[in-house]
């Protein structure tokens, strides 16, 4: 996404800094900097050593920063307010657990005070249209999750893809309705991509009713091990036609997507999908089944299904393997155009470019600030030996991501 994003600004004149922690992933960090856009390394919980970096940006000229993680966004707006500086700056929700700040307590009593604590700044944010939603999802799980709806409804701007048509596009129709290829990739990170394992017990069974089919899993991650002993569960005759590959660079990935019959997922993939020509089937976050109740076709909206959903996504894998030529043609085109209508980049970025909060200077008063920095504090001796989505340290991938 960010990759995008920095290509549209570029293509645009318009100028791009990444402040980030790492920029250890090479194939995506080449491709940054090709589109002349900056890449700053740093602590950003250090909020001296963060204010001298967007102080000397803020020179150069005006700032429109936009976080992807709450805590990030904290870390700024501490920042703002040690510091005494002011720029734009809103948060772009892009995962239903943007907003769940408590949810790891096991006491219940600590997860409702870290709500009713936090509730305070989401409301404040909100009112001074520092929140951008990605899609529905991330409002209502969000607000549930809060325990308020809120007044206005935050903007909604959609991810940003380049949906360009293809020349070869029937070709890759017609290779599709040819192949007998069921396709995944995702982070193995369970349960909230847990939907793979779910993936496995519908393939066995549906094996019994297509017995030519294959699964085709691109996953690394933490988690891959137990990915693994799942496949390893299976009976040989089910087992040789499930094939592991533990990470594809990107442009390999759309090449294999390109050449499955159908695709299962969530999130941006299934969007990739699409504009590749193939039916994608949206399914649930965090649940160890493969639960979906649509294509993205029926509910471009919805590149995930919501909580609750209780149907199989295996009926709609059937329903692939069912169509005809024509109807599977039809489903492809279809795919294609509704995504294209949705999240094309130029009306995406283009709202993000006009985008604006009412007031620039930070959001939060002394005490969030101390309560901030004591959170990292205690977060950093807690997961001192944590290394999530560390990409020097995918598991057994020699390939770059």
């Amino acid at each position: 996404m960010m990759l995008r994003m920095c290509q549209w600004l570029y293509e645009h004149n318009m100028r791009s800094v990444i402040v980030c922690a790492s920029d250890s992933n090479k194939e995506i960090t080449d491709k940054i900097h090709s589109f002349s856009t900056k890449i700053i390394c740093t602590d950003i919980k250090n909020a001296r050593q963060t204010a001298d970096i967007f102080r000397e940006l803020q020179q150069e000229e005006e700032l429109h920063v936009i976080s992807f993680a709450w805590t990030f966004y904290m870390d700024i707006e501490r920042m703002k307010k040690i510091s005494h500086l002011k720029f734009d700056h809103c948060l772009y929700c892009i995962h239903p657990e943007t907003f769940k700040k408590g949810i790891g307590f096991k006491s219940r009593l600590l997860q409702e005070y870290a709500i009713r604590s936090y509730r305070k700044i989401y409301k404040r944010m909100n009112v001074n249209r520092a929140i951008v939603m990605m899609d529905e999802i991330n409002t209502r799980e969000s607000d549930h999750y809060m325990k308020v709806q809120l007044d206005p409804p935050p903007a909604i701007i959609r991810l940003p893809m380049y949906c360009q048509s293809r020349s070869d596009a029937d070709n890759i129709i017609n290779d599709g309705y040819d192949s007998n290829i069921i396709m995944t990739a995702a982070r193995a990170d369970f349960p909230y991509k847990g939907y793979m394992l779910g993936l496995i017990d519908d393939f066995v069974i549906l094996k019994k009713d297509f017995p030519h089919i294959k699964l085709q899993i691109i996953s690394a991650g933490d988690d891959i091990d137990e990915l693994k002993t799942k496949i390893r569960q299976t009976s040989e005759d089910v087992r040789k036609d499930i094939f592991l590959e533990e990470w594809l660079p990107y442009e390999e990935l759309l090449a294999e997507m390109r050449k499955c019959k159908v695709f299962i997922g969530m999130g941006t993939s299934v969007l990739d999908a699409a504009l590749n020509y193939k039916p994608a089937i949206a399914v649930q976050y965090s649940t160890r089944e493969n639960l979906s109740d649509h294509f993205i076709a029926d509910r471009p909206g919805y590149f995930g299904t919501e909580q609750g959903v209780k149907e199989k996504a295996s009926a709609l894998i059937r329903q692939s393997f069912e169509w005809s030529r024509n109807e599977y043609k039809e489903a492809c085109k279809d795919s294609f155009q509704k995504v294209s209508i949705m999240y094309d980049i130029d009306t995406c970025m283009k709202a993000f470019a006009r985008y604006r909060t009412k007031y620039q200077g930070s959001l939060l008063n002394g005490y969030e600030c101390f309560r901030h920095h004591m959170n990292n504090v205690y977060n950093n001796i807690r997961f001192r030996n944590v290394h999530a989505f560390d990409y020097e340290e995918i598991n057994g991938t020699q390939k770059t991501e």
